[in-house]
């Protein structure tokens, strides 16, 4: 992974299947610290195939990344989920979590 230069699904996906989610993790989380451009994340994940999208919850503004495609089985479909909290002026990011999940019927 340490060849990786922009964050890409489907190198993710190749990893067996108990270490995706945290090799994505530590990968974003290393490309983008506390204090990083909020808007330098979002752009690499929408290049990566994400569609981002503002949402306000209880912890405050936040920016959803999500991204989905065909789990192989039909009406399953692997499901991303990566939440970027942005400080109070939403141009530096905070905190990054990602999940991932099967959705389906």
């Amino acid at each position: 992974m340490g060849e990786e230069k922009t964050f890409d699904f489907k190198h993710f996906e190749s990893l067996p299947r108990n270490e995706i989610v945290s090799a994505a993790q530590t990968y974003l989380n290393r490309r983008f610290p506390a204090g990083s451009d909020l808007q330098a994340a979002q752009n690499e994940l929408i290049s990566a195939g994400a569609k981002c999208a503002r949402g306000v919850g209880r912890r405050g503004v936040y920016y959803e990344c999500d991204y989905e495609r065909p789990a192989g089985i039909p009406f399953v479909t692997i499901e991303w989920k990566i939440i970027l909290r942005p400080d109070a002026d939403e141009k530096k990011l905070l905190e990054i979590s990602v999940n991932r999940a099967l959705t389906g019927l």
